[in-house]
């Protein structure tokens, strides 16, 4: 499943993650959206296995909102990894 996960982050696009957080209706802020974008290209394997270090310098870069949104999200999605 992480292999389906991979090939899908590899074709991501900032549009698409922009597109699912608004039709989602998720307020969180442009410059976030691009924040998240880096860091599901950049770190998916640290994502997908959990790394706590990634979590935290994510949690460094975007308030505390947006934050707990990203992790409800990610709890709500790994059970399907």
């Amino acid at each position: 499943m992480k292999d389906i996960i991979k090939n899908y982050v590899n074709n991501l696009t900032l549009e698409n993650v922009s597109d699912f957080i608004h039709k989602s209706n998720y307020h969180i802020k442009e410059e976030e959206i691009e924040i998240i974008y880096k860091y599901i290209k950049n770190y998916c394997d640290d994502i997908l296995n959990e790394n706590p270090e990634v979590f935290a310098h994510f949690k460094e870069e975007v308030c505390e909102e947006t934050y707990n949104e990203v992790m409800k999200l990610c709890q709500k999605y790994k059970k399907y990894i």
